[in-house]
């Protein structure tokens, strides 16, 4: 019978910091309906609901963020199609949206 030999020595403290990130404790005050509702999403997903708070906060853009995004599309649009897009125009579009 052949023996292994036992893995190399980790450092703990190394292996913690590369492999885990840090997490906090926080509590959310939300409605039932809102609570199980995250939980269902979360188990069709097959994650945790932290897991599902973390995706949604990594994915949602922030007001900045949404805003240097509009600006790089009317950038694109302008120079690859030579199309300015203007807030009236975004207003129209938005508006004819709403109604469909």
């Amino acid at each position: 019978m052949t023996t292994l030999a036992p893995p190399p020595p980790v450092a703990t403290e190394r292996a913690y910091t590369t492999y885990a990130r840090p997490m906090a404790y926080t509590s959310i005050r939300v409605t039932t309906e809102v609570r199980d509702r995250l939980a269902l999403i979360a188990d069709h997903r097959g994650i945790s609901l932290g897991k599902l708070l973390m995706e949604f906060a990594e994915k949602t853009l922030t007001p900045d963020e949404l805003k240097a995004r509009g600006e790089a599309v009317r950038e694109f649009f302008r120079d690859t199609y030579g199309q300015v897009i203007t807030d009236e125009g975004l207003a129209e579009a938005d508006q004819w949206l709403d109604s469909l």
